[in-house]
C-alpha cells in the first residue's frame, strides 16, 4: 500500500480489474486509456519525483475514507444486490443468457495471432472480429445474433439489401 501505479484499462473484464481499483483508491488520472497515454504518463512520472510523493501522500490521506477500504459499502451494495436477485428469483425473471454463436466467437478469438496484432491499440477491434466472422460465415453460415453479428453483418457479408433491424427480430421471433 502506498505505492501509486499507473494502469492501463483494457477491453476484457480481467483487464480493467487494476484500472477499477486505482479509481477506487481515489488516483483517477493515473487510469490510462491507450497504449501511448500509458507510456507518456508513465515516462512523465517517473521522472517527476515530486509528483511521485504527492500521490503516495494523497493515498495515505485517503487510505481511511477511500472506496478501496470501505468495507461497509461494499457489505451493503452485496446485501442489495443479494436482495434483487431474491426478487428477481420470485418474480421468475431469472436472466437467460443468449449463447448463440458462442463457439464460433471463441474459435475467432482464440484464432486471433493476439502476440502479432495488439487488440487493445486498434481502434476497431469490432470490425477485425466482424471481418473475421464474415469470413466464416461464407465458408460455413452463422445466425445472427444480439450481441456482434447481426442480420446486418448477414445481408452485407451476402451481398443482400440490409435488413431494416425490426423487420430482423421479427425474423428471428419466427425462426423460434
Amino acid at each position: 500500500m502506498g505505492v501509486p501505479m499507473v494502469t492501463l484499462s483494457g477491453r476484457s473484464f480481467a483487464a480493467r480489474v487494476c484500472g477499477s481499483l486505482v479509481r477506487a483508491s481515489g488516483l483517477v488520472d493515473l487510469v490510462c486509456a491507450s497504449p501511448d497515454e500509458y507510456v507518456e504518463r508513465a515516462v512523465t512520472l517517473g521522472h517527476d519525483r515530486a509528483q511521485i510523493a504527492a500521490y503516495k501522500a494523497q493515498l495515505e490521506a485517503n487510505r481511511d475514507t477511500c472506496d478501496l477500504f470501505n468495507m461497509e459499502k461494499l457489505v451493503s451494495s452485496l446485501e442489495d444486490l443479494y436482495a434483487t436477485m431474491v426478487v428477481d428469483y420470485q418474480q421468475g425473471a431469472l436472466p437467460r443468457p443468449d449463447l448463440t454463436n458462442l463457439d464460433v466467437y471463441m474459435k475467432v478469438g482464440v484464432d486471433h495471432d493476439h502476440e502479432g496484432q495488439e487488440i487493445l491499440a486498434m481502434e476497431d477491434y469490432h470490425g477485425l472480429y466482424k471481418a473475421k466472422l464474415a469470413s466464416r460465415h461464407l465458408a460455413r453460415p452463422v445466425v445472427a445474433d444480439n450481441r456482434l453479428w447481426t442480420a446486418q453483418d448477414i445481408a452485407l457479408t451476402d451481398g443482400e439489401p440490409a435488413v431494416p433491424e425490426p423487420q430482423a427480430r421479427l425474423r428471428r421471433a419466427a425462426a423460434d
